[in-house]
């Protein structure tokens, strides 16, 4: 039987477009004993109801997070658990859980390293997410030595931490070795999270591994041996989005600017609403002087309305498209499009926006 947790403290996030699918989870989560939930009907909404919109901003804390995998033509729910991952806004003792048709579910899994921490396949049951919910709530207080310190920045005590729980035989090996190496990454320890990285990838095949030893070549400007690296992974698994995103920087490295915008459209194929990818192929497209750059550019501004990863260089770079198009004579789109630029920059908390913002103006 499995143990049970009280929850009634805990904070609840419903993300689905459809009505009826986030009324229903909302009130399973209720049934489970989440009293305080709130639900996002978007993407876009999801990143307002956590403040991830906020530049510097302080992000709302979910304990758990139900997000549905499809959300019509935006971001979907792998798109929103990159941008949490990546920019550090959901701690590792929080709880996200993907829905999903079964349809989809190869589909998601085959998603590697920004997973996760569970699947529900629709129709849930309150029976059926409580098991889920208590499962894994158990397994990330049994990791929470390694969790806190590695959310809160003390990796050496991440790294203690991690070592102790390795020599205890606790569960989640794999998942302590790899919050070890990347914590000896952030200290500088780049040698020592090499020879883990590689450890970890012989013994255990983790593809994430590889890609971590990868990484540091580069760093080292090995970069046709992390090209190898990388291609082994993307060979193995052909869906591992962290991969493709490597191979594209390790391209340009090397100076394969049409290498690079290959896997750029390759990973667009799989996640065509992700805002940096979109501008990352507009990038590219614009320097090897393919004709997809403008609608790449345009649709990345058009989605990544509230997206903190959405920069004002790509309203810059669409700017210059259409001004060249124009001539001499700029037609009102293009006016209304260097506006939007000014606009963007003038409302850019960063230091880089401000500035840009007094070259534009």
């Amino acid at each position: 039987m499995q143990d049970f947790i009280d929850l009634s403290g805990f904070k609840g996030l419903v993300i689905d477009d459809a009505p009826t699918s986030r009324s229903a989870m909302k009130a399973q989560l209720h049934q489970v004993g989440v009293r305080d939930v709130q639900m996002a009907s978007s993407v876009p909404e999801a990143r307002k109801v956590i403040g991830v919109d906020i530049p510097g901003g302080r992000t709302n804390y979910f304990d758990i997070i139900l997000c549905d995998y499809y959300m019509g033509d935006g971001p979907n729910g792998q798109d929103l658990l990159e941008e949490l991952r990546q920019g550090r806004y959901l701690k590792n003792s929080q709880v996200f859980f993907m829905v999903t048709a079964e349809a989809a579910f190869r589909t998601i899994i085959e998603v590697a390293e920004y997973s996760p921490d569970d699947y529900l396949i629709k129709p849930i049951t309150a029976a059926l997410l409580s098991q889920r919910l208590m499962a894994t709530i158990k397994r990330k207080k049994q990791l929470d030595a390694v969790y806190a310190p590695y959310d809160n920045g003390d990796y050496k005590k991440a790294i203690e931490e991690g070592k102790r729980l390795l020599s205890a035989n606790t569960p989640g090996q794999i998942e302590i070795k790899k919050l070890i190496a990347y914590s000896l990454v952030e200290m500088g320890h780049f040698d020592e999270a090499r020879i883990l990285f590689s450890h970890v990838h012989e013994k255990h095949g983790a593809p994430w591994a590889l890609i971590g030893e990868a990484k540091l070549k580069m760093r080292e400007k090995e970069y046709e041996a992390a090209l190898s690296d990388i291609k082994q992974v993307i060979q193995a698994n052909p869906k591992y989005l962290s991969a493709i995103d490597l191979s594209i920087e390790a391209h340009q490295k090397v100076n394969d600017y049409q290498g690079a915008f290959k896997m750029a459209k390759k990973i667009l194929d799989l996640t065509p609403n992700n805002v940096s990818r979109l501008q990352k192929g507009g990038a590219l497209a614009q320097a090897v002087g393919n004709s997809e750059a403008e609608a790449l550019l345009s649709r990345a501004i058009k989605i990544g309305s509230n997206s903190v990863n959405l920069t004002v260089r790509t309203y810059f770079q669409l700017a210059l498209i259409k001004m060249r198009k124009d001539g001499k004579k700029l037609s009102k789109d293009t006016v209304d499009s260097i506006k939007s630029m000014v606009e963007f920059a003038e409302k850019s908390e960063s230091e880089k926006g401000k500035a840009f913002y007094q070259l534009t103006a």
